[in-house]
């Protein structure tokens, strides 16, 4: 593939592309960057198949949910994780809000369309234990592991997480969201820094701001940060 700077959304699928009066709007722009449009048409491709959750059934036999509940979450310690359904009970369920015009308004809770691309719910703890998972390399094999931790060569993406640099700091990296919620989930490997994130409000920057100050916290000013930060009264 030759080089190219052209804009690449570097997260095209299916489930961010939406419509708006009408049009056709791309939403997740998080990892939005330059190369070659080749790598958005391959990450269409790859996705507009039967969805992940059809295809560990498929292979298993297994639902889907009892697949992760007993190959991931219960061999991670993951013990609130739970893939979301119609009609599923959970104690103590966050509500997420969205930004309407001067309105606050309350959002869909369930997440079981998305389809194994984002219909996990559970805790910080929980996803403390990935991150673990991730750090001493659990459950896969190390050739598995050295594609989901290594960039594409178009873009900061491995098979499954960004890593890149971040203060001059190797970074492992993964957000995500969608209506009523946001997540930020950051690992600095060589320090043993680990930085997550939950919120229950799908607006704002208020977890990439909320990272800087906390590493200003721990590190000191070191002149690559932003500039000075003040978030959101209203959004606290």
């Amino acid at each position: 593939i030759s080089e190219s700077d052209t804009v690449v959304h570097g997260d095209f699928h299916p489930k961010n592309v939406m419509i708006q009066d009408g049009e056709l709007v791309l939403i997740d722009m998080a990892d939005l960057t330059t190369g070659h449009p080749l790598y958005d048409l391959g990450s269409m491709a790859l996705t507009h198949h039967l969805p992940s959750d059809d295809r560990i059934e498929n292979i298993t036999g297994m639902d889907y949910a009892d697949y992760m509940r007993e190959t991931v979450f219960r061999p991670l310690g993951m013990q609130s994780a739970q893939i979301d359904k119609p009609g599923l009970e959970v104690p103590h369920r966050v509500t997420g809000y969205e930004l309407s015009g001067d309105m606050i308004t309350p959002a869909d809770r369930c997440l079981h369309w998305m389809h194994g691309a984002g219909d996990m719910i559970g805790t910080v703890e929980d996803v403390y234990c990935l991150n673990r998972a991730i750090k001493h390399k659990l459950l896969l094999t190390e050739e598995s592991w050295r594609e989901i931790l290594t960039p594409s060569p178009v873009c900061s993406f491995g098979m499954g997480c960004r890593v890149n640099h971040w203060h001059g700091k190797k970074r492992i990296i993964h957000n995500g969201g969608f209506t009523g919620f946001r997540t930020l989930h950051i690992q600095l490997p060589e320090d043993d820094f680990d930085l997550i994130f939950l919120s229950n409000s799908g607006w704002g920057s208020a977890r990439e701001d909320l990272s800087e100050i906390i590493y200003e916290a721990f590190y000191g000013q070191d002149g690559s940060a932003r500039t000075h930060i003040e978030l959101d009264k209203g959004y606290i």
